[in-house]
């Protein structure tokens, strides 16, 4: 039973991401009775879509039909349902079900502005890109979409593991676009908010290593320009401004002896470059968003279609996730 109250005015929004995917089995998983308990929970999305995951998990709900007065209940999942009238098939994904997922994470976006300082964390189900833009949407992801939505100026996508973080310079673009994206001035700007909000957040002045972008790290120049003319020029002008930063390191030798170097923060060039590691040996990982007016979480994967409704579903990165909302809020 709560202690008081006021501990469940504040909760945690979920939004479903893509129902035909295997967002609702892992928050199914994942919303146990200790999680559950510690904060109210509200999930924008189908019921009916959820409840087929739960006979096994002894999960008891609560529906909520609008969110005008929400009186979110602990120990329960509180549902803020979004009734389709349409079958879903698990592992089938459509133009239907991307046009559900852009509406759950636009009514959680309307939940978010209703009540902002009741809204402590959010944490978005995995969704594909492919089918929201198949319903119409305009729609590169969900770091891109809210920072848009909110009208901030910057936001960054960052990967929490236990033993550091990645954040990435550039996210879902092409590879041959990569590198003229990457340019000094805004690598410094960028190195810097991140510095500002750590100590802000974390109480922490981050140990930063950069990547190179080209193999070794370029070889002074042989293998390519860009860490001669852009990646040392800014890790020095980052160091006068008195930021702990190193680099740029050949990124393939950089994870052997990673530990003994003790970085905070890892930066990296593209979407892939250090993702694939982080996603292999980190399974608990969590992508987090830096600069919006809310914390906001995903799981370090997307829909899995091909496991779909199988029960094979691993939920270890949406508990992590709920583990740093509740961390970071307590903080």
């Amino acid at each position: 039973m709560p202690k008081s109250r006021l501990k469940y005015n504040s909760f945690i929004l979920y939004t479903l991401g893509d129902p035909a995917g295997i967002g609702p089995e892992i928050l199914t998983k994942a919303l146990n009775k200790k999680l559950c308990d510690a904060i109210a929970h509200l999930v924008v999305g189908d019921l009916n879509v959820i409840k087929r995951y739960v006979s096994s998990h002894r999960l008891k709900f609560k529906v909520h039909t609008n969110f005008e007065h929400l009186e979110l209940s602990p120990g329960v999942i509180n549902v803020l349902n979004v009734d389709s009238d349409v079958k879903i098939h698990p592992g089938k994904p459509d133009e239907i079900t991307g046009k559900l997922s852009y509406r759950y994470l636009k009514l959680g976006i309307e939940v978010i502005r209703k009540y902002p300082h009741r809204v402590k964390s959010l944490i978005t189900l995995p969704v594909s890109k492919f089918h929201i833009r198949l319903a119409g949407y305009a729609f590169n992801g969900h770091t891109e979409f809210l920072q848009r939505e909110f009208r901030v100026p910057r936001v960054e996508m960052i990967f929490l593991t236990p033993d550091f973080d990645v954040l990435l310079l550039t996210r879902h673009i092409p590879v041959k676009e990569v590198s003229k994206r990457i340019k000094k001035e805004d690598l410094v700007s960028r190195i810097i908010f991140v510095t500002d909000a750590y100590r802000r957040r974390f109480k922490l002045s981050p140990r930063i290593a950069v990547l190179g972008l080209n193999p070794h790290a370029g070889e002074g120049g042989f293998i390519g320009k860009e860490e001669e003319d852009i990646l040392k020029p800014a890790i020095e002008k980052l160091r006068k401004n008195k930021l702990h930063i190193q680099g740029p390191f050949p990124a393939d030798g950089f994870f052997r002896n990673y530990k003994q170097l003790k970085f905070h923060l890892i930066i990296s060039c593209y979407h892939d470059q250090v993702l694939p590691l982080i996603k292999a040996i980190y399974p608990q990982s969590v992508n987090f968003t830096l600069g919006l007016p809310f914390l906001r979480f995903s799981p370090n994967h997307g829909p899995a279609f091909d496991i779909a409704g199988k029960d094979k579903a691993d939920p270890s990165s949406l508990i992590q996730c709920i583990k740093y909302a509740l961390k970071l809020n307590a903080g």
